[in-house]
C-alpha cells in the first residue's frame, strides 16, 4: 500500500476549516448582538400601566413639597 511520507493533508485541512467556521459564526453573533443592543437603545415601548400596577412612583406627591417662606413687608 502507498503511504505518503509528508504531513497528512486531512490533519491540516479539517482543523483549518473548523476554526474558519467557528470564526465566521463568532463574527456573525457579535454583529447581531451589536445590532440588537443598538436597536434597544433607540426603540422601546412605553407602558405606564406596568408602573401603576407595581406601585412605584417617580414623581413626589405635592404634600412632600416645601412651601416658600412667607413674604413680609419691611
Amino acid at each position: 500500500m502507498f503511504r505518503p511520507r509528508g504531513p497528512n493533508i486531512v490533519a491540516i485541512v479539517v482543523p483549518t476549516v473548523v476554526l474558519g467556521v467557528l470564526a465566521i459564526l463568532t463574527a456573525v453573533l457579535v454583529f447581531l448582538f451589536c445590532v440588537v443592543k443598538k436597536k434597544r437603545q433607540t426603540e422601546g415601548t412605553y407602558r405606564p400601566s406596568a408602573e401603576e400596577q407595581s406601585g412605584t412612583r417617580s414623581v413626589e406627591t405635592p404634600d412632600a413639597l416645601k412651601l416658600p417662606k412667607e413674604e413680609r413687608l419691611i
